[in-house]
């Protein structure tokens, strides 16, 4: 009997991770694509900027993208939930930008 109850409790774990997991990789990641593309001229005009409701500290992404694109990008995140749940899960790349070709990309 206590054999079944922690195989049931070992179940629900795993089922409330995979839950977790896919709520954020799918709700809470605002597309890049909002973001209007605008050109740049230097590696300065380029910066690190989260991209979904959560920081890549706790499970998000990040990417390169010019300063005005990361202001517009900041506003889209103010319309995050305050009480969205994140994936305790360290996600930074340590990421540095460039300018490439007239666009901001990973280094």
């Amino acid at each position: 009997m206590k054999k079944r109850a922690v195989i049931t409790v070992i179940l629900g774990i795993i089922v409330l991770v995979v839950l977790i997991i896919a709520v954020n990789n799918s709700i809470i990641k605002l597309p890049v694509e909002n973001v209007v593309n605008e050109t740049c001229q230097s590696d300065s005009d380029c910066i690190i900027q989260q991209v979904g409701c959560c920081p890549c500290s706790m499970g998000g992404e990040e990417t390169c993208m010019t300063k005005s694109q990361s202001l517009k990008k900041q506003e889209e995140l103010a319309k995050c939930s305050k009480g969205i749940m994140c994936l305790a899960l360290y996600a930074c790349q340590n990421i540095s930008c460039q300018c490439a070709n007239g666009t901001c990309q990973n280094k």
